[in-house]
């Protein structure tokens, strides 16, 4: 499922058609592309950090069940 995506500051287009008009605006304005750049690498390195957390978390509490 793509639920864990939908806040992610990603470029989503509508369809193959939307590309070519995107990209020209996109390279249109280097110093916005720049700043999607920042903001998916930040978004994605918060993103990581909770699904490692979540992924320790649940290995902990699982050796913790069976030590009882």
């Amino acid at each position: 499922s793509l639920h864990h995506w939908y806040d992610a500051p990603i470029l989503v287009l509508d369809s193959w058609n939307d590309l070519f008009p995107t990209m020209e605006r996109l390279m249109g304005n280097l110093g916005a592309l720049d700043e999607m750049q920042i903001k998916l690498h930040m978004w994605y390195d918060e993103h990581m950090r909770k699904v490692v957390g979540d992924f320790e978390d649940f290995m902990l509490e699982s050796l913790y069940e069976r030590e009882g």
